[in-house]
């Protein structure tokens, strides 16, 4: 499954959790910007400047 088709997602750094409609507002009110995306994992930075990997889940 790609990055970009799941159904859920799980922060690397924190083994949260994020549902797809957690995933979207994250982007919509600007809290994350991608920083790079591939097949398996999405990079992403917060406002305050951390960076963070999301890959998929089952």
């Amino acid at each position: 499954m790609s990055a970009a088709e799941a159904t859920a997602y799980r922060i690397a750094e924190t083994d949260q959790r994020v549902n797809p409609v957690e995933f979207e507002l994250h982007f919509q009110f600007g809290l994350w910007t991608v920083v790079d995306r591939s097949d398996d994992r999405w990079l992403v930075r917060t406002r305050d400047g951390e960076t963070l990997t999301l890959r998929p889940t089952d």
